[in-house]
């Protein structure tokens, strides 16, 4: 089992429309992660740290379930939309993958 941990810093001012566009986002991406076999989709946001952060982070069987979530992903229709309007607001970004060894 491995969690995926997607890590966006917003734009200065922009954390709250990041953070709605991936609330839109979740239900696809929630779909899409199960659909592979995954589960335990959820978003964060910063309390303290590096300002306007958004986590969303979710559990996958491995990294090749992984692949397949990303790609029925992006073939979902109305994920391309929400990513044209998510790519403006990111300042920068990051994906971790973490092995899951107790618990």
């Amino acid at each position: 089992m491995i969690v995926v941990r997607d890590v966006f810093r917003a734009k200065y001012g922009s954390g709250g429309d990041l953070e709605n566009v991936f609330k839109e986002m979740l239900p696809s991406l929630e779909r899409a992660i199960t659909e592979v076999g995954g589960g335990d989709v959820r978003m964060m946001e910063d309390l303290s740290g590096e300002f306007f952060t958004i986590v969303v982070e979710y559990t996958l069987p491995s990294l090749s379930a992984w692949e397949g979530a990303r790609e029925k992903m992006f073939a979902l229709p109305e994920f391309g939309g929400l990513f044209e309007r998510m790519v403006p607001l990111v300042e920068t970004g990051k994906r971790e993958f973490w092995n899951v060894v107790a618990g």
